[in-house]
């Protein structure tokens, strides 16, 4: 009998200790995540002012995007811009996506 509750037990403690390192990794892995938000939340925009013979697409490749990205880049300064993603002039100061690159 003695036998049988010292196995009962050694499950139940094995059964907790799992459950407890289950719970410090998602504990691990939920702080890793706040602290990636976090940086990258409270990162600072970055701003680009246009240079001549700029367009969207251009400064997206410049900064190691593609054109895929001209959107984005377009709808955060669509009140710069105006109407006409084609129509940005030198001088004009836009917000780039966060996640871009500081070139």
């Amino acid at each position: 009998m003695n036998f049988i509750r010292s196995i009962l037990y050694f499950i139940e403690v094995n059964t907790y200790l799992n459950g407890l390192a289950v719970l410090i990794t998602l504990a691990t892995a939920f702080i890793g995540v706040m602290l990636f938000a976090l940086r990258f939340f409270k990162s600072k925009p970055i701003k680009y002012e246009v240079q001549d013979g700029d367009d969207l697409t251009k400064i997206a490749i410049a900064h190691d995007k593609s054109w895929h990205d001209v959107e984005e880049l377009y709808e955060i300064n669509r009140g710069v811009i105006g109407k006409n993603p084609s129509s940005i002039q030198k001088g004009q100061i836009l917000i780039l996506p966060r996640g871009w690159k500081k070139k």
